[in-house]
């Protein structure tokens, strides 16, 4: 089956969804989806895969990239999906945080059609996983959620389910109580929340499994143990993969100057839980957050450690907003909203260059309508450098040559869409505002 509209059309949609009124972004999802159907585009869950991956039937080294894409969405995964076509790739996936929908002014409703978009105009075919990323409780005390939040996660679910974000990461790990003794202790509120969203998840479930990812401990605390994955997982069933703590912060550890510090990973631990984990619970495997501001040499290690997934967020960003293309202009715009509206957010000791490079992320959602207007030259030098260094990515992590192996273990029906369910999108929804992938 072949595209049926134009690549200008498809753009045309895709500002519709991404700058439309409701009943423009509803009708612009479903002409988009239509056509990715007719494309052989198909929103996907990943679990099949990463069941396989638990069995030892995928005998490659691979580490699956999850990538959060925060704005210029249609472009940048055009430029993933033109450079997974270039390596013969399907093992990847998009996707988006709690924290970042509300600050990008993407609700899943949104960001899927932008993402087959994407899909269509770089004449991509087959599985397309869409991940929800970090669905996090914010903690009014120890171990104790705020009013409310689990039952705003359930409908941020309803609507991440219907709008075709087929893969959760659940995160709980807010609510582990370190005021606790015992690893046991510690450990029942996430448990217990972790297990009940998991519940919620499977009673929503029609012919397709929902992948479902858990989190151990919060990314930028202590190192996790494999005696919190034994009292974790031998009461938390369900999970396909496990996020630990490695030693990695999220959006990488700043300089006073701006630049980035380098961070101590302990990628022999991945390696130590994902034998733990496979051969003990039959998960895939360890996931890596915070990895995408990590050396260039550190990435080939992830798969020979067994990490079966790392997010990366921060680096695509960075390549963004410091492309020399990127206009000036709007730099100074970005410097001088954070000056004006987000200086509360300045810490004791905290340079302009660090405040800036921690906050510039909300710019995606305040200034979406400028950054869809860049000029067209300047957009297609950034989607070349995105595509060129995703390339790197792909070829570090693994996962060349994993086109047809997907395609022939995703093999759960159909799934159609429903645009129209709304969720109730937070600013500030998490205690990862300021941190991220």
């Amino acid at each position: 089956m072949t595209q049926t509209i134009s690549d200008r059309q498809i753009k045309s949609l895709a500002e519709q969804v991404l700058l439309g009124n409701l009943n423009e972004q509803q009708i612009a999802s479903k002409q988009i989806y239509a056509a990715a159907t007719a494309a052989n585009i198909r929103l996907s869950s990943i679990a099949e895969f990463y069941q396989a991956i638990a069995a030892g039937r995928v005998a490659q080294k691979l580490s699956v990239p999850a990538v959060n894409v925060r704005g210029l969405t249609m472009e940048i995964a055009a430029a993933i999906f033109r450079a997974a076509r270039e390596g013969d790739v399907g093992a990847f996936i998009f996707e988006l945080a709690r924290s970042e929908m509300g600050y990008t002014k993407q609700p899943p409703n949104m960001y899927v059609p932008l993402v087959l978009a994407g899909a269509l105009l770089a004449g991509w075919s087959g599985p397309v996983f869409i991940q929800g990323d970090h669905y996090q409780a914010k903690a009014t005390s120890s171990g104790i959620p705020v009013a409310g939040e689990i039952g705003t996660i359930k409908a941020l679910i309803d609507s991440s389910l219907a709008a075709g974000m087929l893969n959760i990461d659940i995160d709980m790990s807010t609510l582990v109580d370190l005021e606790k003794q015992s690893v046991a202790e510690q450990q029942i509120p996430n448990i217990r929340y972790t297990n009940e969203l998991v519940s919620y998840i499977r009673s929503l479930e029609s012919g397709i499994e929902i992948s479902v990812g858990g989190e151990l401990g919060h990314i930028g605390g202590t190192n996790s143990t494999k005696q919190e994955c034994e009292v974790f997982l031998s009461q938390v069933p369900g999970l396909r993969k496990l996020s630990i703590q490695t030693g990695t912060e999220h959006g990488g550890v700043v300089n006073v100057d701006g630049s980035l510090a380098k961070m101590t990973v302990d990628f022999n631990l991945h390696n130590e839980l994902t034998q733990y984990i496979r051969s003990r619970f039959g998960l895939a495997g360890t996931v890596q957050h915070g990895a995408s501001t990590l050396p260039d040499e550190a990435f080939a290690m992830l798969p020979e450690v067994k990490a079966v997934e790392v997010h990366l967020a921060t680096g695509i960003q960075n390549l963004v907003f410091d492309h020399p293309a990127f206009p000036q202009e709007l730099t100074e715009k970005f410097a001088e909203w954070i000056f004006e509206k987000r200086a509360s957010e300045r810490k004791e000791g905290m340079s302009d260059a660090q405040l800036v490079y921690r906050e510039r992320k909300r710019a995606w959602g305040t200034f979406k309508r400028e950054l869809w207007e860049l000029p067209t030259g300047v957009a297609e030098q950034i989607s070349q450098a995105i595509e060129w260094r995703m390339g790197e990515f792909f070829n570090w992590l693994g996962v060349k040559g994993t086109r047809s192996l997907v395609d022939g273990l995703i093999t759960h029906q159909e799934f159609v869409p429903d645009f129209s369910v709304q969720p109730a999108v937070q600013q500030d929804a998490t205690i990862t505002e300021n941190l991220a992938d």
